[in-house]
């Protein structure tokens, strides 16, 4: 409205000619208020085009312009302003916010994308009403049968109970939330059915259901393959193989493992060879006595900027090794290195990279310091005191026990 009236050289008394106030003018083209049908009648009369030139075509492509500009936004890694990581999501929440009324009563996609990338931003700058534009978002997008959207909206909600490790609450709100979708009977895509099985899975991991989050990871491999749509089997794999590890199931730890190295000469990528290997030196550690073969397996990937994501497990299993090798000193400046990244928020993730406490603990028992060596111990326990049951979470006990024992001697 605001655009055609300065084409056209209006100004806002001319374009109410006594029909509507000039303030009612000035509310409307700033999104503070909603004409009734009569006074759009009026304006577009003023203006010389259609009332439906004002309601769709003008609106739905500034918006979806919008759409695409917010997106490129909320996606961009690095941002102008190094000093302050969220402060894109402050610029959204800037952009959208005078919008906030227009777009929330319409029922389109591109309102729908926008109110869902409002309530994120919201949320990562603190927000206390992030919720509404997600709801809002939600509905409109059932509304029109889109699963997948729905879906990253449920994974959002599920994932902040589960970054703060609440990980029942994690669950119960996925699991309420793929209710809901199933419950309005949408179609749900292959790609979304497939995030819906990994993420249950690796919630179910979380808690402790470790055999029905295996039936759902066979069940999606399953299907990925009969749809020839290998979406996540990458994750899917590696979430079986670390269950099949925290469990010290040797057969199905080499049977995911092989996969994973068949993934990773298809997609031609380390990551999954180093994975692997990391994997199978764990297992020759905790479960074969192989120390010097665990070492060997992975001594290439130490401070390999290839796989980054994974380097602290390798400090660890190297650390490990080490004390195996009877190299405590050595051992404890390689399990030192070792930091727990904040975005690890997986009990299996975690339980792997908390060992490093208990080999501490074990290494300066060796050395003779027994303050230090229950110290570690200590923080070790506390590390597994909320972890679902595990080989490591034993291991944490027992070696205080052990600790415990050699003191009072």
């Amino acid at each position: 409205m605001r655009k055609l009236r300065k084409e056209k050289k209006i100004t806002l008394e001319e374009l109410a000619s006594g029909k509507i106030t000039k303030g009612m003018l000035s509310l409307i083209e700033n999104n503070k208020a909603q004409p009734s049908m009569e006074s759009l009648s009026h304006i577009a009369k003023q203006l010389g085009v259609n009332t439906a030139d004002l309601l769709k075509e003008e609106n739905k492509e500034e918006l979806r312009s919008l759409v695409d500009k917010t997106e490129a936004l909320y996606f961009l890694e690095s941002y102008e302003d190094n000093h302050d990581s969220f402060q894109k999501y402050k610029d959204i929440v800037a952009h959208i916010e005078p919008l906030f009324e227009q777009i929330q009563h319409n029922s389109g996609y591109e309102s729908a994308r926008l109110l869902e990338l409002y309530g994120y931003s919201l949320y990562f700058t603190g927000a206390e009403n992030w919720k509404a534009p997600l709801e809002k978002a939600d509905g409109i997008y059932n509304y029109l049968n889109i699963s997948s959207r729905s879906a990253s909206i449920g994974s959002f909600l599920s994932n902040i109970e589960f970054s703060k490790k609440n990980y029942h609450e994690a669950l119960a709100v996925f699991l309420k939330e793929k209710e809901k979708i199933i419950r309005t009977g949408v179609y749900i895509e292959p790609l979304t059915y497939l995030n819906y099985n990994y993420n249950e899975a690796v919630f179910r991991l979380a808690v402790g259901e470790g055999n029905k989050a295996i039936e759902i990871i066979e069940a999606a491999v399953e299907y990925s393959k009969k749809h020839k749509i290998f979406y996540r089997i990458d994750e899917l794999l590696s979430a079986a193989a670390s269950y099949s590890l925290i469990n010290r199931d040797k057969s199905k730890l080499e049977y995911y493992l092989d996969k994973l190295r068949q993934y990773g000469k298809l997609t031609n990528s380390r990551y999954y060879y180093a994975f692997s290997d990391l994997l199978t030196a764990e297992m020759m550690i905790s479960s074969e006595g192989k120390y010097e073969n665990a070492l060997r397996l992975i001594e290439e990937y130490v401070d390999d900027a290839e796989i980054k994501i994974i380097e602290p497990y390798v400090y660890i299993v190297k650390g490990k090794a080490l004390f195996g090798m009877e190299r405590y000193r050595v051992a404890i400046s390689w399990l030192e290195k070792a930091e727990v990244p904040d975005y690890f928020n997986h009990p299996y993730d975690l339980s792997l990279l908390y060992t490093g406490e208990i080999y501490k603990a074990l290494c300066y028992l060796k050395l003779g310091n027994n303050e230090k060596a229950l110290w570690h111990s200590t923080l070790a326990l506390e590390n597994y005191r909320d972890m679902p049951d595990s080989y490591y979470k034993q291991l944490a006990y027992t070696t205080q026990k052990r600790i415990l024992e050699e003191i009072a001697l």
